[in-house]
């Protein structure tokens, strides 16, 4: 066997050696274990699938943040419309009393009507984002990591006709007592609205914690199966290093060995 064939066998564990130092070397500067699919084709398909629900949920949680927002303008203008609506209740209610003329009636029915212009005005303006709150069929907020109805929830809206008042004007006892019982159940209506939407929120919380719960854990369980093992790592390296250095001593030594036979041939 020649003496080139032998020194190849000598050092071919040295070559493994070498390429285990620079891959410990990679790792170590980069902090991951999986560099490239060929490092853990399986550990990099789940941390890739872990990373995207990370990802979508963390979006999910803004989501859920938009919601609030929407439920947070709508309850705000609810709240405006329901006191509209009592101090509309208190003008037919005055209007109602068989001791005012037709002229102090009249003089009611200009701020009864003055006040459902602006309740109309508040809810057609209402919006989040260029998107209207009222006069839809509802807002779908995406908040988990599915396209399934398990993943959404909707903010209630309401219509301009559920929450207007019926009765056109309280220019007469009459109209102002049917006015009367029309804006009782408006205020009614308000109220059931105020408390769909104070529970739709609170759902948009739980899912909104949820969603933040949900990216910490897909990022810590993603991270234990990219992140290296920095103390089996460093051990790793230290003894491949130690390999490489002796392989080269031995590289070295065969040939100057190889020198000194071929100049005894000569």
């Amino acid at each position: 066997m020649a003496i080139s064939d032998i020194t190849t066998k000598l050092l071919s564990p040295f070559s493994r050696a070498s390429e285990q130092e620079r891959k410990s070397f990679l790792r170590l500067s980069t902090g991951s274990r999986i560099n490239k699919a060929s490092d853990d084709a399986a550990g990099l398909a789940i941390a890739s699938s872990l990373d995207a629900i990370a990802v979508t949920s963390r979006q999910a949680a803004r989501n859920a943040n938009d919601g609030n927002s929407i439920a947070d303008i709508a309850e705000g203008t609810l709240q405006n419309v329901a006191n509209i609506t009592t101090r509309q209740a208190e003008l037919a209610s005055q209007a109602a009393n068989g001791t005012l003329s037709d002229d102090q009636r009249a003089a009611l029915n200009q701020e009864y009507q003055a006040l459902e212009q602006e309740k109309l005005r508040q809810i057609e303006t209402a919006e989040f984002n260029g998107t209207k709150v009222f006069n839809t069929s509802g807002t779908t907020l995406q908040v988990g990591t599915t396209g399934g109805a398990e993943s959404q929830i909707t903010v209630p809206s309401a219509s301009t006709a559920s929450l207007s008042a019926s009765q056109p004007n309280i220019l007469s006892a009459e109209a102002a007592r049917a006015a009367l019982d029309d804006l009782q159940n408006k205020v009614g209506e308000t109220s059931s609205l105020l408390g769909q939407i104070g529970a739709s929120v609170s759902r948009l919380e739980v899912a909104k914690k949820a969603a933040q719960d949900s990216e910490v854990e897909s990022r810590a369980a993603s991270s234990r199966i990219r992140d290296v093992d920095v103390a089996e790592e460093v051990s790793k390296k230290v003894a491949a290093s130690i390999l490489v250095q002796s392989g080269t001593a031995l590289q070295a030594q065969a040939n100057l060995n190889s020198r000194t036979v071929l100049s005894l041939l000569k």
